[in-house]
């Protein structure tokens, strides 16, 4: 009796843990396929898109060290990208921006205008000289973000 009930319990554990083994496989598989779509996004010049789902497949797949080590490398591939897209973007808006402040800076200077014109340009000349300043601080932020992702990509 007691060896009938040792090969039970052996033959219960062992289906238990092919059946792991099976499950472990499988999110393997899953990974990785999560993982060429996050490659597929990035080579399509989505980076947000290749964000996102890397973000998913260390939540669904946590124990998959192996794929979500080389998805490391891409997620900071794809974070350089977007931010160097962004930080692309906004000196565009903040070169305008300077501009635009600039020239009324200028007209106001040239002293050539009524009070009341004055009074009115000058609201004006505030409110470029903000969207220059918030334009600049992005600017700064988006420029430190990528210093940070270079020195991760030289600690990896």
């Amino acid at each position: 009796m007691r060896t009938t009930s040792f090969l039970r319990h052996s033959a219960l554990a062992l289906a238990v843990l092919l059946g792991l083994l099976g499950c472990t496989d499988g999110e393997a598989q899953l990974a990785e396929a999560m993982l060429n779509r996050a490659q597929a996004a990035y080579e399509a010049g989505d980076y947000l898109r290749a964000i996102s789902t890397i973000d998913s497949l260390r939540t669904h797949y946590p124990k998959q060290l192996d794929v979500r080590r080389r998805a490391l490398t891409l997620y900071q591939e794809a974070s350089l990208r977007h931010a160097q897209d962004e930080l692309a973007r906004t000196d565009s808006l903040l070169e305008a921006a300077k501009q635009d402040y600039s020239q009324l800076q200028a007209l106001l200077q040239t002293g050539r205008m009524s009070d009341s014109d004055w009074q009115q340009m000058q609201p004006k000349l505030t409110q470029a000289r903000r969207r220059r300043d918030s334009l600049q601080v992005q600017f700064d932020t988006q420029c430190a973000q990528i210093k940070y992702i270079h020195r991760k990509q030289k600690d990896n």
